[in-house]
């Protein structure tokens, strides 16, 4: 079964979840707990943000308790709301965290369950309770980059090990190419739902892209694309990592785009979000679309992933990684980060050019 792809329907909750709700959670997994609030903003940088501002992907609450532990409740979005994939996700992050991975504690309930199925008026939902892990962002430094490189590595060894031990069940598998055409289908149809003025230039870039991901496909399955295939992040960016003081990963959050794919994929997708696309101040938006490599940085994150990793498929990179940057472009453009379309071509050549650049200064030194 492979993760969809699809344009979100309008949320009447606006993001929020519904005290009932949240008060069925808590008593199914909290016996002596009789006070609640609902924490509305996240400390960000030292600002406070909405909690509806950090994603519009999943309705949550930071809540905390009488008995002073703060919890994170979050319904399961609607690209893998499937009890399968919430089978699949849980079982997975409850053993990570049992043997010792940096990612949150789920609470089950009383009885054991590990998700909690309701219906408030919109169908099926799955909600999955967690410790709301408090610390800081990326703010940028080497140091941050580095240790998120590193944490990759060992996320990555973790999660096979754990495929092998459990290669028999249910997994969600995601192709790359396959991502990005339906991506880039959706930004299409967004903006065709939008009726922008210049629906002309997409439409022509929307050509262009088809045509390239096909090529990328062509050289990526040449250089080992199907060889390796085990449970990977899948969005493994700056906003799905909590740090310490001491700039340590102190957490790995959000593994709902999790799925069986090459390890390269998160790779590449995190040098392109720590060193290509640029967030908008406090928000998962990008700002523009990116003109700039930092080739540096990405060549420092790179071997310390490697450093620490098997999985060197480094002819991988440059068909990978340019096709998933048309995949986060298609992403910003069906949530119109951007509007201007005409310098979306020059993109995915300077991911390609700059990896092979990259690829050559590793290998003098392997």
């Amino acid at each position: 079964m492979s993760q969809l792809v699809s344009k979100k329907e309008v949320d009447k909750f606006q993001g929020m979840l519904p005290d009932e709700v949240i008060a069925k959670c808590i008593s199914k997994r909290f016996i002596n707990v009789k006070e609640w609030v609902v924490l509305p903003f996240l400390n960000v940088s030292g600002d406070a943000i909405l909690i509806t501002r950090r994603s519009e992907t999943a309705r949550k609450a930071i809540v905390l308790l009488d008995n002073k532990q703060l919890i994170f409740i979050k319904e399961i979005p609607w690209y893998c709301s499937s009890k399968d994939f919430v089978v699949y996700q849980t079982q997975m992050l409850k053993s990570l965290y049992e043997n010792g991975s940096k990612v949150p504690k789920i609470i089950p309930s009383i009885e054991g369950a590990l998700f909690t199925i309701l219906d408030y008026g919109l169908g099926e939902s799955f909600l999955l309770v967690q410790d709301f892990i408090v610390g800081e962002t990326w703010n940028g430094s080497l140091t941050e980059a580095l240790k998120a490189s590193h944490q990759l590595a060992i996320l990555h060894e973790q999660m096979e090990h754990y495929y092998k031990k459990n290669e028999s069940i249910y997994y969600p598998v995601s192709n790359s190419f396959s991502k990005s055409l339906e991506m880039l289908k959706v930004a299409l149809d967004s903006i065709n739902e939008k009726g922008v003025s210049n629906i002309c230039d997409f439409d022509s870039y929307y050509k262009y892209a088809v045509d390239k991901i096909e090529s990328f496909r062509d050289e990526a399955y040449r250089e080992g694309y199907s060889d390796i295939l085990f449970p990977i992040h899948g969005d493994f960016n700056p906003w799905n990592l909590v740090f310490t003081n001491d700039k340590e990963v102190k957490s790995i959050l959000d593994f709902d785009n999790s799925a069986l794919s090459n390890p390269i994929r998160d790779v590449v997708e995190m040098i392109l979000v720590f060193c290509v696309f640029k967030y908008k101040k406090n928000s998962t938006r990008f700002e523009t679309a990116p003109s700039f490599f930092d080739i540096s940085l990405a060549l420092a994150m790179i071997k310390e992933y490697f450093k620490n990793s098997d999985y060197k498929f480094y002819d991988l990179m440059p068909p990978l990684a340019s096709t998933v940057c048309i995949e986060l472009i298609a992403l910003a453009v069906a949530r119109y980060d951007f509007v201007e379309y005409t310098d979306l071509y020059k993109i995915d050549t300077m991911i390609y050019e700059s990896f092979m650049d990259i690829i050559k200064e590793i290998k003098k030194n392997d």
